[in-house]
């Protein structure tokens, strides 16, 4: 714990720090939220994709059982990820990535 001086002149750089603290707060706390707000959005949305990409397992799970023979070596080089493309999005004043594509 830092301890603090009891000087006249100790005293007016706390003054002068907790003026500062007090008036960058609200911007930190902004930020703050709309980082959190971002972070539920992301979330969501993957919620959903989860969902859509269930509903098309499960749609085509009797085809899925045709590409289990010997074949399945070859679709395997298609399947494989060729590229994976992160973009960057400014949030409150952040940079944070985002997912921009995915190819096969």
């Amino acid at each position: 714990m830092t301890k603090i001086k009891l000087t006249k002149n100790e005293l007016k750089v706390q003054r002068d720090s907790l003026k500062r603290f007090q008036r960058y707060l609200p911007t930190l706390q902004l930020k703050k939220q709309q980082l959190q707000m971002e972070v539920r959005h992301a979330r969501e949305e993957l919620a959903d994709i989860d969902r859509r990409t269930n509903a098309a397992v499960d749609s085509n799970r009797k085809n899925l059982a045709l590409f289990a023979g010997q074949e399945s070596e070859a679709l395997q080089d298609l399947l494989q990820i060729a590229e994976w493309r992160v973009g960057v999005h400014n949030v409150a004043g952040t940079d944070v990535p985002v997912f921009v594509s995915l190819s096969f």
